[in-house]
């Protein structure tokens, strides 16, 4: 994401008064572009130079939530609303360094990962509760930053119950030497969905989002730079790929 863009697109909370008027005028720009609001968050019992970060979508014209009376009104909103957006422009001239600050720290949380490899050609993860591990690391991460490859490299390694990969919902997973197990998993008295189900026959009353792409192509190269395809013609949503 680039600047102009977060600048007009992203909400980050609680930056004072001149800013949240500014915010306000550039409502109709998060309607209709499907922008963000970020919370920047400091738990005491943490440094508190450390920020958690965290996001949601502001309310959008999306396919869930088509309002055309209000999509129409807040379009001839639109140039009020960017005259307004002077306002949070003076809160970046009179107070640069806080605002400054904030805009980095979400503009790096909107910054994706393009490849994050867990283990290695030389050293595989043999065993789940190491995966756990290193999965558990990445989502304590504060920044929450996403994730464009997660590259698993397992030997003989199976996946059944989801480990920590669904939350980091990563838009490609290239697993080597490891496999999804599909069916339900029994966990205690009760059975689970597996990652595999979660994934491939929806979560939640939800469409699946996740296409297995492994057979489309030859090498984890191809894998890599592959394209994903749009979830359907009216959507600038992509679906979610696996190779294994």
């Amino acid at each position: 994401m680039n600047d102009v863009s977060l600048f007009l697109n992203t909400q980050i909370k609680y930056t004072g008064a001149l800013a949240a008027i500014g915010d306000w005028g550039l409502t109709p720009v998060r309607y209709i572009f499907r922008g963000r609001d970020v919370y920047i968050l400091t738990s005491f019992a943490e440094d508190p130079e450390r920020k958690r970060i965290y996001t949601s979508h502001s309310p959008s014209f999306d396919a869930d939530e088509r309002s055309w009376p209000r999509f129409i009104g807040l379009a001839l909103c639109l140039i009020p609303g960017l005259v307004l957006s002077v306002f949070k422009l003076m809160a970046y001239c009179f107070d640069y360094s806080y605002m400054i600050r904030r805009h980095n720290m979400a503009k790096k949380h909107f910054t994706p990962i393009e490849r994050l490899d867990i283990g290695s050609f030389s050293k595989p993860i043999t065993n789940i509760e190491d995966l756990k591990g290193e999965l558990k690391k990445l989502n304590d991460d504060l920044e929450h930053r996403p994730i464009n490859s997660l590259f698993i490299h397992g030997k003989n390694l199976e996946i059944d119950q989801d480990p920590g990969i669904w939350h980091l919902n990563p838009m490609k997973l290239i697993l080597r030497g490891a496999r999804l197990k599909s069916g339900p998993v029994k966990n205690d008295c009760f059975h689970i969905p597996s990652l595999h189900d979660k994934m491939f026959l929806g979560y939640l009353d939800k469409d699946p989002k996740w296409l297995d792409a492994s057979r489309t192509v030859s090498s984890i190269k191809e894998a890599l730079v592959f394209p994903a395809p749009r979830r359907d013609w009216t959507s600038c949503k992509r679906y979610h790929l696996l190779f294994s």
